[in-house]
């Protein structure tokens, strides 16, 4: 884990980040751009498009990737941290896996997991358009609607 050497997380706390977790990430990035290529050349082929854009697959894999970069950027900064008196480990739950209360120790906003899912998807989905604006621009965009 990359965190202070004092600092120990349970696997699955908003902002403990791994090198198994970003590289899992980078390959399901890599997955859905991958598969997203795959359907542009299978629609080439079958003359339902006339060129393969690659730069649209590369958007995708770092648009996702980032995204889960953020969503681990943000938990670590945003969602509420405890620590078990007991076990000494931080965790995201009031109450540890060992059954004993924990203690608040940051985090000064109350939000969810789930809030900060929604405010990365925002922002990843508003960094989309704009990335799509930018590659084809408004007028074809809007035209292609």
């Amino acid at each position: 884990m990359i965190t202070k050497p004092w600092m120990t997380v349970d696997p699955g706390v908003s902002g403990g980040v791994t090198l198994l977790g970003e590289l899992s990430s980078f390959l399901g990035s890599s997955a859905i751009a991958l598969t997203y290529l795959g359907i542009q050349y299978l629609l080439k082929s079958l003359g339902f498009i006339d060129s393969v854009n690659t730069l649209l697959a590369v958007i995708v894999l770092i648009l996702g990737y980032l995204g889960e970069v953020l969503d681990s950027v943000f938990g670590a900064l945003l969602q509420p941290k405890y620590r078990c008196p007991r076990c000494g480990v931080m965790t995201d739950r009031e109450v540890h896996v060992c059954g004993e209360r924990t203690v608040r120790i940051m985090g000064n906003y109350d939000l969810e997991n789930e809030d900060v899912n929604l405010l990365v998807s925002a922002i990843i989905a508003a960094l989309s358009v704009i990335a799509l604006l930018l590659l084809i621009g408004p007028r074809m965009v809007i035209l292609d609607l």
